[in-house]
């Protein structure tokens, strides 16, 4: 199984132990989607926007979904479920292809539809938007 990451979980983040055991992939750019800061990035869907993130392959049979699970406040897809995240299948774009994963994106219902919250810079080289650590907004 595939999951993109996007911000803690990056290598040399502060969430990436939660990765270990799983096998760096890439850098990828994501396609429709943005980047909010909370003091953490929370991803949206966003027509026409790209996001940078890391793809990463994981092995189910180990805890790491359960773990990343666990981290992002996945208890489901569904607006009531409580959950900070969805866990959504979305296209990553690679250097050398592309690669179908499961990506963390914000609950709106959870983020109260992202109002009111700052977006993360874009990056001046992809055009697209990047988390690259903590900020005092």
């Amino acid at each position: 199984m595939y999951v993109i990451v996007y911000g803690t979980l990056k290598s040399g983040k502060s969430n990436n132990h939660v990765l270990d055991g799983a096998t760096f992939i890439g850098d990828c750019l994501v396609r429709d989607h943005k980047l909010y800061n909370a003091g953490f990035p929370v991803a949206c869907p966003s027509k026409g926007d790209t996001l940078v993130g890391e793809v990463w392959q994981i092995d189910t049979e180990k805890d790491t979904l359960r773990r990343l699970d666990g981290l992002e406040g996945h208890r489901g897809n569904h607006a009531d479920s409580g959950s900070m995240y969805f866990r959504h299948t979305v296209t990553a774009y690679l250097e050398n292809g592309n690669i179908e994963g499961d990506m963390y994106v914000g609950n709106p219902h959870t983020w109260r539809d992202f109002k009111g919250m700052k977006e993360c810079p874009i990056d001046d080289k992809r055009g697209a938007y990047i988390w690259s650590g903590y900020t005092n907004w």
